[in-house]
């Protein structure tokens, strides 16, 4: 064999050598949505870089008249801008703006007292005692439900356990109310969706924005209101929800929009409003198998 060939063979071999040896990067976090269970190298190994992709817990809304409507009954649908009839009353209610805040939503596993948490923060600047800028950071797991929009991406989640509970919170926490939009660096919403809630005189978002109208006879009546609360509920299900890795998270809930106002008439004083609305939205609103 001439020198040239043995050369050829040499550049051949150690060509054949590299491709077998080269290795493919990949996602290998089984709770990824694109785990690779044929990557032999983790993309993720610097953080900067890491491929992996996680699914979204989302928030599905049913939007219900009253509890006593049931679930699939299309013809039980809330829907805005229509006069419905008052219980025990004659006057009605047209309901044109419900705009609730649905806020640190935990889906729990009771077996391991562990808590699904989105990897998404709201950061924010914030001056601390000594007059310095410091950045904060808080969950950013927030749905605005408005009687229009039916499923909110919550954010993305890292996790594979089973749900057999779920906290969460009716309106915002004080520390979430009182953020300046002007002041978040990053947030998926509320700087930049919601920032138009924001109440400037009062330095902070409402947790509810209503603007309804009711209708006694021939005197109508339109009344606005914002209201400031946090209502913390829990729901514990009767056989917990399989959580697939590396898919998406549904919670599904129910408000039922009339049963917020019940008790509200038309001759009802304006200070009275909100203490009956916040008496009626722990029953109202509720998560379901």
């Amino acid at each position: 064999m001439t020198i040239t060939n043995t050369r050829y063979l040499f550049i051949l071999l150690a060509a054949c050598l590299f491709c077998c040896t080269e290795t493919d990067d990949g996602c290998l976090d089984s709770t990824a949505s694109n785990f690779d269970v044929s990557a032999d190298d983790d993309c993720c190994l610097v953080e900067e870089e890491c491929c992996c992709t996680y699914p979204d817990l989302e928030l599905e809304l049913f939007y219900k008249q009253r509890a006593s409507d049931t679930l699939l009954k299309s013809e039980t649908n809330f829907k805005l801008e229509t006069f419905y009839a008052l219980e025990n009353s004659q006057d009605s209610i047209k309901i044109d703006t419900f705009e609730l805040f649905i806020s640190q939503v935990k889906p729990i596993n009771l077996t391991l007292v562990d808590t699904i948490c989105v990897l998404e923060s709201i950061e924010y600047t914030q001056l601390n005692v000594g007059g310095d800028s410091e950045l904060l950071r808080v969950e950013d797991n927030i749905a605005l439900t408005n009687g229009l929009q039916f499923r909110f991406d919550l954010g993305t989640y890292q996790s594979d356990l089973d749900v057999e509970q779920v906290d969460y919170t009716l309106g915002l926490s004080g520390e979430i109310a009182q953020i300046d939009p002007d002041n978040i660096v990053t947030s998926l919403n509320l700087g930049n969706t919601y920032n138009y809630l924001f109440n400037t005189s009062r330095a902070s978002f409402p947790s509810m924005r209503v603007n309804f109208t009711l209708k006694s006879a021939d005197q109508q009546r339109i009344i606005t209101q914002e209201l400031s609360f946090e209502e913390h509920l829990t729901f514990t299900f009767a056989s917990s929800i399989v959580n697939n890795k590396g898919a998406n998270l549904s919670l599904l809930m129910r408000i039922n929009v009339l049963d917020v106002f019940k008790g509200i008439i038309f001759d009802v004083a304006n200070e009275d409003i909100d203490l009956i609305i916040k008496a009626n939205l722990a029953s109202s609103v509720s998560i379901i198998e």
